[in-house]
């Protein structure tokens, strides 16, 4: 990474620590590229991030970098010892990292957010999800819902993002860290099934992905959360999107899974917690 930040503040809280600092930069990076997958093949761009200082707003991504308010607060969280257990320093990079296909409308503040928990649970932080109470307010919310809500209306990103790390715990757990850095690669070298209204379809090509990686038939768990719940639904996500899910949508889907005779998952993974 490239950083731009104010003398005053490196003097105060990282005084004579530059190279420390870097390296902890740099620790995010390396993190990042690995979960995505950058690292294993062999997909490092040759250009830098960029964070900076703004004096608008307490911090967010900026085109292909990010930006940190120039108050002492945000200020300690970007060069303060701990940056790499940063919430905030995380998930504005994982914004930047977030791929198209992995980010249809809706998912703006979730894809992000897989990168985040990457980092700061491998940094040694207590799993967000379970600590914030998220876990448990998403199986409220959607799994035990009387009426099961289409994933993508529900409105906190970190319930909306319990499912997709969920499919990480799985995997792990089974010996297979690498999945999404597996998926994305699939993602990165595919056809992205639509942007705008049309960016729906990424999701069920990630539906598909997702049950050929982990060779198991999840259609029961897609269902669970609320992926196959059809309609026509107006979301806005820093832009407006009116998706429609057909029940033809959602019958190709599944019948695309079903004629790969996968087994069922061994164990119920919608209630996997870290």
């Amino acid at each position: 990474m490239q950083l731009a930040y104010p003398v005053d503040f490196l003097k105060k809280f990282n005084y004579g620590k530059g190279k420390e600092l870097a390296a902890a930069y740099d620790e995010i990076m390396e993190k990042q590229y690995e979960f995505c997958g950058a690292l294993k093949y062999d997909r490092l761009p040759g250009k830098r991030i960029l964070a900076r200082v703004n004096h608008n707003y307490y911090m967010f991504r900026d085109g292909d970098g990010v930006a940190f308010y120039g108050d002492e607060g945000t200020m300690k969280s970007a060069l303060g010892p701990d940056i790499c257990k940063d919430w905030g320093v995380n998930h504005e990079i994982g914004h930047v990292m977030q791929l198209a296909q992995l980010t249809w409308g809706g998912m703006t503040e979730v894809s992000n957010n897989l990168f985040t928990l990457y980092v700061t649970i491998g940094q040694g932080n207590p799993d967000r999800l379970k600590s914030a109470g998220n876990y448990e307010n998403a199986f409220k919310h959607v799994l035990d819902a009387p009426e099961k809500p289409f994933i993508l209306s529900v409105s906190d990103p970190f319930e909306k993002l319990v499912p997709f790390w969920q499919l990480y715990l799985y995997a792990k757990g089974n010996g297979y860290p690498d999945f999404y850095a597996d998926l994305m690669e699939y993602l990165r070298t595919h056809p992205d099934k639509g942007r705008g209204n049309a960016s729906i379809l990424n999701m069920y090509e990630f539906v598909k992905v997702s049950c050929d990686l982990l060779k198991v038939d999840l259609t029961d768990f897609f269902e669970a959360w609320g992926f196959f719940v059809t309609g026509t639904y107006e979301l806005n996500d820093y832009a407006n999107y009116k998706f429609e899910v057909t029940e033809k949508l959602v019958e190709e889907t599944r019948q695309y899974v079903a004629r790969k005779k996968y087994p069922k998952p061994e164990k119920d993974i919608t209630r996997l917690t870290e």
